[in-house]
């Protein structure tokens, strides 16, 4: 008997699916070409954005994010000159 209940509500969830999508397909609800036009404001955010977007990854490409505690680990081990607890570093 569940098993009957579980088909009787699997058929009644597509068939509301169905409804759902043949009803939205009768009218189409996209714009016809041509008749939408980007306006200046429009236009003018895309290119602010892409800008900002393109100068953000160039910099993170050329100028890569370093953190300073791999820097305090690496220089004692390479033997620098000048780095130690008298020149401020803990």
């Amino acid at each position: 008997m569940l098993w009957l209940l579980s088909i009787v509500i699997n058929v009644g969830m597509w068939l509301e699916r169905f409804v759902i999508i043949v009803t939205s397909l009768h009218r189409d609800f996209l714009p016809r070409r041509g008749h939408v036009r980007p306006t200046f404001w429009t236009v003018d955010v895309h290119r602010t954005i892409d800008c900002f977007l393109t100068l953000l990854f160039l910099f993170i490409r050329f100028l890569p994010v370093i953190a300073i505690f791999e820097m305090r680990t690496m220089l004692p081990a390479r033997g620098c000159e000048g780095v130690g607890k008298d020149k401020g570093w803990r």
